[in-house]
């Protein structure tokens, strides 16, 4: 029963970080669209994403 439980655990736990990446890179390719900016920039917008994304998932 208890290796159940951790499988949910886990799987929720997946399903958010997934959700979580695909919005930060949604948002990233609607920032990039509306205004524009060098590839460094775009490289910075993302790697700034994914530190907020582990932030809030730790």
């Amino acid at each position: 029963m208890l290796h159940l439980l951790y499988i949910l655990a886990f799987t929720t736990v997946a399903v958010l970080a997934v959700r979580n990446l695909i919005r930060s890179l949604l948002t990233v390719g609607l920032e990039s669209q509306s205004s524009p900016q060098t590839e460094d920039g775009l490289l910075m917008i993302l790697i700034l994403s994914l530190v907020e994304f582990h932030i809030r998932n730790y």
